[in-house]
Order: structure tokens, then sequence, then C-alpha cells
């Protein structure tokens, strides 16, 4: 599916995705994301995914001016010493970056950058989809910390009086309480339509089940998507806001 270029564009091919435990591994992975809202969780979890699968590499995340590095090799946490990451992406754009031994995938809160390996190769380059679904989970999260974050900038008492006749922070709670809300619908159709599969309870024939599958990820992709396109709206149109307020004198 191809979104519009002002919303982070990618076009998923969910058709040829491969039905392996990698595949199977991120699902899962999403599905706890999707159940915590302290970056210091998703932090956690990034780290036992890359631990979980043997990747060599590191991720920069960066929420409210905290940012986040660690680094991967062999199958454990390492120091590193080189230059600091930099931001991946500034706008709302996915990039995924194809080198001959590594692949990087751009976010605006995340990058994430991994080694090629002759064991890993194909296996990277056939679940990119899959990879980037799940680091939009990260996205979602990170832009959900970020509108909880914006109420407490600290502000003048000239300045707290301009907001509270714009109605700035009862709109802003409002709203961000609309999507939490939509958050939790598609966390319950996540449960009921993706990791029902993923665990089923009785047999499913195998193409059956790869239909299923392909369907049920296909609506959770499109959900998530129109999640963090409000998400990043209401972030966007937030701070426009605060920026205007701040500059009161």
């Amino acid at each position: 599916m191809a979104h519009p270029e002002s919303f982070y564009h990618h076009i998923y091919d969910w058709q040829d995705m491969p039905r392996d435990s990698l595949l199977s591994t991120l699902l899962k992975s999403c599905h706890r994301i999707m159940n915590t809202c302290r970056i210091a969780d998703v932090c956690a979890l990034i780290d036992h995914l890359i631990l979980q699968l043997r990747l060599d590499g590191y991720y920069r995340l960066e929420v409210s001016s905290h940012v986040y590095i660690e680094h991967f090799q062999g199958g454990r946490q390492v120091s590193y010493d080189g230059l600091r990451p930099q931001k991946g992406s500034e706008n709302r754009t996915i990039k995924v970056v194809e080198l001959e031994r590594a692949i990087i995938f751009k976010m605006h809160f995340i990058q994430l950058y991994l080694f090629k390996h002759q064991e890993n190769a194909e296996l990277l380059e056939n679940n990119k989809d899959a990879c980037l679904l799940w680091l939009m989970h990260i996205e979602s999260v990170c832009l959900q910390a970020s509108l909880k974050d914006l109420p407490g900038q600290s502000l003048t008492a000239e300045q707290r009086c301009h907001a509270d006749s714009m109605n700035f922070h009862i709109d802003l709670e409002i709203n961000a309480s609309r999507l939490t809300h939509q958050a939790s619908q598609m966390y319950q159709t996540f449960n009921e339509r993706v990791m029902s599969l993923l665990t089923p309870a009785e047999y499913i024939q195998p193409a059956k089940y790869q239909q299923l599958l392909i369907n049920a990820v296909t609506l959770h992709q499109e959900q998530l998507s129109e999640l963090i396109k409000k998400q990043y709206g209401l972030f966007s149109s937030s701070k426009r806001v605060l920026e205007a307020i701040t500059h009161v004198s």
C-alpha cells in the first residue's frame, strides 16, 4: 500500500512476505511494544529483539531531547568509542538505505543500522517490510511519549495565561486521549486477528492460514499508519502553537 508523500511513505508487499520465524518474532515484539508507553521499556524491547536475533549494528532513538544509543555485536551489547550516530530522518518519510554490507532504516525518531553477513543477508532482505512495521510501532510510542511531554514545557505566567485563553492544554489532552483510545482499539484488533494466528487454537490449512495472516497484517498496517498520521499531525500542530505561545513576551 502506498501512503501520501506527506506521511511515512513506503509500499508494503505482504503477499510476497515469507512466513518464517523472523516474521513471527517481529510480530510478537510489535505486540509487546503496543503494550507499553515508557521509552525505557521500548529500548529494553529493542535490545531484547536484537540480542535474540543475534544481529550486529546499532540503533539511535531520540525522544524529547533524550538520546538513546546502543551497539551490538556477536549477540551482546558492546561499547563504542567512534563517531556518535546522527539523527535518522528529519521529516516523516521512511528511508531504507541499502549498502553492500549493511542496511539502514531511518525514521523520525529511530535509526537502525544492521550489518549484513552471509548468514543473515537474505533473511534481512526478505523481511524488510516486517522490520519496517516493527519500527513503525516504535515511532508510534515515541509520538505518544512526545505528546505527553509537550504540556510539561516551562512557560512564564503570561505565556500560561495565553495558553489557557487558547485552551491549548485542554485541547491537547482531549485529542491525545482520543488517539490513546484509537491505539487501544488497534491493540485489541491485533490480538484478535494477528496474535490468534501466531498461536492458533486449532489446525488451519496452510493456504488459508497464509491468506488469513496476509489479511490480518495488512489491516493492522493500515490501522497503524492511520494512527501515526494522526499522532504526527497533532504533535506537529501542537508544537507550532506552543512555539507561538513561547514567543509571547
